[in-house]
């Protein structure tokens, strides 16, 4: 009985060298996936319009959408529209929205940001830009601009950005 156990060991532990040895031996194949990005300009090229609301009082969000169109024309050249939230303009296919706007698609509650806190995310290829008071948004366009239109030639942001 004592042979057996010491025969079963040693076949126990020759098929744990094997099966170790052997997932060793088969290399990695999967690359680490890279995360999807929206293109908000491309070679030149947007189909995008900046949209602000066309009903605000904090200048603040005028200027912001004003300096979002004019950093990235700067950067790459692509000449991007811009065009206000009020209900007879078209609402594009893809749009930064900044501020407080009638676009539906996000409801973001800016009071709760406070005076300099703010909010960028992308949704469903659409970019929200939005500040709970003057402070935040002008805090908000710089963070865009620094983060995603000063890093190259393309503008691009990850999917899903919070």
């Amino acid at each position: 009985m004592e042979r057996l156990k010491q025969l079963f060991a040693v076949l126990m532990c020759t098929l744990l060298l094997t099966a170790c040895s052997e997932s060793e031996a088969v290399p990695e194949t999967q690359e680490p996936s890279t995360p999807a990005f929206v293109s908000i300009t491309s070679a030149g090229v947007s189909d995008y319009y900046v949209i602000r609301s066309d009903d605000t009082d904090i200048r603040a969000e005028v200027d912001a959408a004003v300096a979002i169109r004019r950093a990235i024309i700067d950067a790459t050249g692509a000449e991007i529209g811009i065009s206000t939230d009020w209900k007879k303009n078209p609402v594009y296919d893809h749009e930064i929205i900044v501020g407080k706007t009638l676009r539906d698609g996000l409801e973001i509650d800016t009071a709760a940001l406070g005076e300099t806190g703010y909010i960028i995310k992308e949704v469903d290829g659409d970019i929200y830009i939005c500040g709970g008071a003057a402070a935040g948004i002008r805090l908000a366009t710089d963070y865009f601009v620094d983060e995603f239109v000063k890093n190259g030639s393309d503008v691009v942001i990850p999917v899903g950005y919070e």
